[in-house]
């Protein structure tokens, strides 16, 4: 979180008993600019509140699109009454 603290186009929001950090990025399939979520956690029932903020600082920065990740559950119903859709479905797989 340090390195998004002192990059100027990375961000992080705090709350008492959460946070969520992101940075603007480009694609290799468009230059425009995109608001990457990177990390998104509220045990206070903060997540509205710090989602609202990355959204104005995502349209303050001139990103065309917002990405977050959610696993189901209530960020995903969150991301969804938002307007968010899912556009992907990513894979991992735990080595080592």
């Amino acid at each position: 979180m340090a390195s998004l603290l002192r990059n100027p186009q990375g961000v992080v929001f705090v709350s008492g008993g959460g946070f969520i950090a992101g940075q603007i990025m480009q694609t290799v399939i468009s230059p425009e600019p995109v608001a990457f979520e990177l990390g998104w956690l509220a045990t206070d029932r903060s997540g509205l509140r710090l989602l609202r903020a990355f959204e104005a600082w995502a349209t303050e920065q001139g990103a065309t699109l917002i990405k977050m990740s959610a696993n189901g559950g209530a960020a995903q119903r969150i991301l969804e009454r938002r307007g968010y859709a899912v556009a992907e479905v990513q894979m991992v797989k735990k080595v080592g």
